[in-house]
């Protein structure tokens, strides 16, 4: 891969192709919708043109914090590596600091895809640049119906007003809240982009945002074919313990966590507080919207759905083994596909 320095910062040709998403995606929406506008409703025409605006002004933004020079480049050490973050200031004058796109499990790919997220014990280079997002988990985006974002998307993003480490008393450490985004489990991502921590951290507030896999790959339920499911819902669970072992070194204070979330992120929350696995992890939960148990959220018939897919998908054979192999061998991207397209049809 590579690689070069400008401004004085490490530049990586892959971490700039996945930057450019924003602006790929812009592009699509253009050539999909506009030609078709007469039929579209206001609406309609609204919202896409508002989501164009805001990836390109994402896009452009992330350019800045990687090329443009900064007044500080804040390096935080855990036990997995070292991260260097960036430091910017809020509207009240005060500084803050960012360090995004940090991983927390191993890429759920190959054999580890639709199997609970596995601890990441060390980052893969010595100095880990977390200056902008990285990629989101793959996903169709509605109402656009375009596949993106990548199987490598177990990520979080800590943006905190002070950097203390473990040598500043308790006493002294910030409250943490982690928000956990919805889209219905199918569509989303933790990012600043969709989600601005600012105003939180203007309160003295540590804020931890996070990726969890989606629809089929974050879901998909075979129990039969070692499929157990919620996989997503075990990803937010990592993160959350990732936070518990590392966010004193941003400042952070492990025993005042409070996790919330709207929409899909209200009802994982909920189900996190009625875990014991989950809830030694925080102290306090806010659901911003929908209970976490009266919506259709849940799956009915999770097994018979997942072969249906699988005959989708092309599986001749009726057993769950030959199931479980063609869930494991298609592309990631079709296999989000056909579950958009089977979720119509069912």
């Amino acid at each position: 891969m590579s690689q070069f320095r400008k401004f004085g910062m490490k530049y990586d040709q892959q971490q700039e192709h996945q930057n450019c998403a924003g602006l790929v995606l812009t592009k699509m929406i253009l050539k999909e919708h506009l030609l078709s506008i007469r039929f579209l409703s206001p609406s309609f025409i609204r919202a896409s043109v508002l989501i164009a605006i805001h990836l390109i002004q994402y896009y452009i933004e992330s350019l800045w914090h990687k090329y443009c020079p900064v007044f500080a480049r804040p390096v935080v050490k855990i036990d997995a590596g070292k991260l260097r973050g960036l430091s910017q200031r809020l509207s009240n004058g005060k500084p803050y600091h960012f360090f995004k796109g940090i991983p927390y499990a191993e890429p759920p790919v190959g054999e580890l895809r639709f199997k609970p997220p596995v601890a990441l014990e060390r980052f893969g280079e010595p100095m880990l640049d977390c200056s902008v997002h990285r990629s989101w988990c793959m996903q169709l985006t509605f109402p656009m119906n375009i596949v993106i974002g990548s199987e490598d998307g177990l990520f979080l993003n800590v943006y905190t007003p002070e950097i203390h480490g473990d040598q500043v008393e308790s006493m002294k450490r910030l409250p943490v809240m982690i928000y956990v985004h919805g889209g219905a489990f199918q569509e989303g991502a933790g990012d600043s982009f969709v989600y601005n921590p600012l105003p939180l951290l203007e309160e003295g507030v540590v804020v931890v945002t996070l990726n969890y896999r989606l629809g089929p790959l974050g879901f998909l339920c075979l129990p039969e074919a070692g499929i157990y499911g919620n996989m997503g819902l075990k990803d937010q669970r990592m993160a959350f313990r990732w936070v518990q072992q590392n966010i004193s070194q941003f400042g952070g204070d492990p025993n005042n966590v409070t996790v919330f979330g709207a929409s899909a992120g209200s009802t994982s929350v909920q189900m996190h507080y009625q875990s014991d696995q989950s809830r030694q992890y925080f102290h306090r939960v806010i659901g911003q919207s929908i209970s976490g148990f009266t919506h259709p959220y849940f799956q009915v018939q999770p097994e018979e759905k997942a072969k249906k897919l699988a005959k989708l998908l092309g599986c001749k054979e009726s057993s769950t083994q030959d199931c479980y192999g063609m869930f494991r061998s298609k592309l990631s991207k079709r296999l989000v596909t056909q579950h958009k397209i089977f979720q119509k049809r069912s």
